[in-house]
């Protein structure tokens, strides 16, 4: 087994570990980055979920990104809605969802509120006016996320990774192996970053971890269940359609006409990519409780069959699309909600009611506005549908995301920067988007920079001292 050393090792190459390597080794620090995917740049790369959705919170290093895919041809462009089936008054057919466009009319600061509207339903104006997003193309954001990781002259890049074994004695994490190909790997490091989907480090290490839905007795959130469950936000495959595709995915023979998954087809929302082809996403493909229920090839291929029933039904419901074909099913099922580790602090839906002003966390690294965005629910025997958590509304200002939570509870070189940080299930369904976790991942490499050059823990680093070295690196939106 060969044995390696850095200062910082990055376990999860999605937006969250991305951004935590880039940060630190800009400031210095030998980073090491384990993907386990054959690319890096996560479910955004690999599972299709290419869209940055409205929301405050995106300066820093998604701005930085944003700006290099703007310099690439058909890399990247904002949106605008042009329909949704809650607006249709006169239109026929509706169409099955929510679509958005590419509109160059939009700049970047255009995408960059979410709170102050009613809800999609009600408040058609509003979101006409204000919600735009970005959409990215996948393979490029990947190829501009190694170029920035390479110019750091810090950062060494391993993909098709297998994390084997994590070692740790009280609350630190002292080394881990890991396995590419046929080769073993034993590294060292003074910190790591768990900026995985599944919380790789954290569960191996022993944290102490929440899964599912909490009821209202738990945090005394008041949008929650009454009683706590195993219950998690449903899964995704998304695809790709593309006008006369010259390699489309052929669909297998034995999918049914109709939709045998639930009472009938869901809704779904289609984003345009720069170069006009279409990224669908079905709301939800799976829910979470079936998904955990089977094993992951076996829901995957489930998925696939899900998908081609759809695409069908999206012809006949909506006949512009009569002369598309898939021309690309994610490798990856988009997973929105797994373990989550129980850090200093556990971000609730009480915060996000309080805004960020009304906190009073002195350590706040990253803002944010989204919804509670829960997908799944399970059809009644009357056919009617019982979401799995009774909050879908929008916030009403910015909340931010103390540093705290990216500190798992007792652990001291450790840092999380992924849906696995410390969230309630309330507080994960908002705080889960790109951007956001794109900007904790900047906020962990930057405390391991600063801790590494102060010889002190990320733990002990002050809010204020933290949030300056942000603003100096371009974080542009922290409360005062």
């Amino acid at each position: 087994m060969q044995e390696l050393s850095y200062d910082l090792v990055v376990v999860g190459a999605g937006a969250g570990g991305i951004s935590t390597a880039l940060a630190a080794s800009r400031m210095g620090v030998r980073t090491l980055v384990l993907e386990q995917e054959q690319e890096i740049g996560g479910t955004g790369v690999v599972a299709g979920v290419s869209c940055w959705e409205p929301s405050v919170g995106g300066s820093g290093i998604p701005l930085e990104i944003y700006e290099r895919l703007s310099a690439i041809p058909n890399a990247v462009g904002v949106y605008s809605f042009k329909h949704h089936h809650c607006w249709a008054k006169s239109e026929y057919p509706v169409f099955p969802g929510g679509m958005a466009v590419i509109d160059p009319r939009m700049g970047y600061s255009d995408t960059l509120r979410r709170h102050g509207s009613i809800g999609i339903v009600r408040d058609e104006a509003f979101v006409r006016k204000n919600w735009h997003g970005v959409q990215t193309e996948p393979t490029v954001l990947a190829s501009v996320a190694r170029n920035m990781l390479g110019e750091t002259a810090n950062c060494d890049i391993r993909t098709n990774v297998t994390v084997t074994q994590v070692d740790h004695a009280d609350g630190s994490v002292g080394s881990l192996s890991f396995e590419q190909g046929e080769r073993q790997y034993a590294v060292r490091a003074r910190f790591f970053a768990d900026c995985t989907a599944d919380s790789v480090i954290c569960s191996q290490a022993g944290c102490e971890m929440m899964f599912g839905t909490e009821g209202q007795a738990v945090f005394g959130e008041p949008d929650a269940p009454a009683e706590s469950s195993t219950s998690t936000n449903a899964a995704s495959l998304i695809f790709r359609i593309t006008r006369n595709a010259s390699r489309w995915v052929a669909g297998p023979v034995d999918v049914p006409e109709g939709c045998w998954w639930r009472h009938s087809f869901p809704f779904c929302q289609v984003v345009e990519y720069p170069n006009g082809d279409w990224n669908v996403n079905m709301l939800p493909t799976m829910e979470g409780d079936d998904f955990r229920a089977m094993p992951y090839e076996d829901a995957y291929s489930e998925c696939v069959r899900r998908v081609h029933s759809y695409w069908r039904y999206l012809k006949s419901a909506w006949p512009d699309f009569g002369d598309y074909e898939i021309g690309w099913i994610a490798p990856r099922i988009g997973v929105r909600e797994g373990p989550r580790c129980v850090g200093e602090h556990v971000l609730t839906e009480l915060d996000l009611l309080a805004g960020v002003q009304r906190q009073g966390h002195a350590d706040i690294i990253a803002v944010t506005d989204h919804m509670v965005d829960v997908h799944g629910s399970r059809p009644d025997s009357d056919g009617s549908q019982t979401e799995i958590s009774r909050r879908q509304g929008e916030v009403e200002r910015p909340y931010g995301v103390p540093f705290r939570c990216l500190l798992p509870r007792g652990y001291s070189n450790l840092v999380v920067a992924s849906r696995g940080a410390s969230f309630s299930h309330i507080a994960a369904a908002s705080c889960r988007l790109t951007r956001t976790i794109m900007r904790l991942g900047q906020a962990a490499g930057t405390a391991v920079g600063v801790a590494i050059g102060s010889e002190c823990l990320p733990r002990d680093i002050a809010g204020s001292v933290l949030r300056s070295e942000l603003r100096r690196q371009g974080v542009t939106d922290l409360p005062d």
